[in-house]
């Protein structure tokens, strides 16, 4: 993925003023934390435990906003618990975006709240624009996030357990600036175009060598 320059605050009321000139639902002023997810709408990423779990969210955070990027076959279901819980305006599902950077760049985190379907390019990808990430334990997550140290991650995916776990990145923001540092310079080290490119030019050339080692 590509690097990019860290967030100013005057970068991030942009992006959510190009945002809100696309659709005005979302509109968020700059004390209105906003958590995203990207992805499917679909089963395996337990979002209907992230909706559950910002009802909690919402008592202690009414101006926080939780954005869901994407479709797929449990839009439906998602809309009757915002319904039933009666989070409209503060859950909301704008569909998919063709370029996610104003969305990254308008969000305070991002959450992957399952493990069962691989997001590592989406995690990447927040990670390399200096946006903190919540994601959960697993196979192509743990590899990617350092609990404390380059993100945070879930070890239970229960609506209680993902309460806890925004709730507290959300009253730490300084802690979370200062992980998204350190998963830019990770993704940097182990994951940018650069790194990409180097590895397939080395890749190239052992190649190239190991062909003319052969040629009688």
């Amino acid at each position: 993925v590509a690097l990019t320059a860290p967030r100013t605050q005057d970068d991030q009321l942009a992006a959510r003023a190009a945002l809100a000139g696309v659709n005005e639902d979302l509109r968020v002023g700059l004390n209105m934390p906003v958590v995203t997810f990207i992805g499917p709408l679909q089963p395996p990423y337990e979002l209907n435990h992230l909706v559950a779990a910002w009802h909690r969210v919402a008592q202690q955070h009414p101006h926080a906003r939780l954005w869901l990027i994407g479709d797929g076959a449990q839009r439906e279901r998602l809309y009757r618990s915002i319904r039933d819980t009666d989070l409209f305006g503060r859950v909301l599902m704008p569909g998919t975006f063709d370029d996610l950077e104003d969305v990254l760049r308008a969000s305070d985190l991002l959450i992957v709240p399952s493990a069962a379907v691989d997001q590592s390019l989406s995690i990447l990808t927040a990670m390399a624009g200096h946006v903190p990430v919540l994601v959960a334990s697993g196979e192509g997550h743990d590899n990617l996030v350092q609990d404390g140290v380059t993100g945070r991650r879930l070890d239970q995916c229960d609506p209680h357990s993902i309460a806890d776990a925004i709730i507290d990145a959300l009253a730490e923001p300084q802690r979370g600036e200062q992980m998204a540092r350190a998963a830019c310079e990770f993704v940097g080290q182990h994951h940018s175009l650069r790194d990409m490119a180097l590895r397939h030019h080395r890749l190239f050339n052992d190649l190239i060598r190991s062909s003319q080692r052969l040629v009688p």
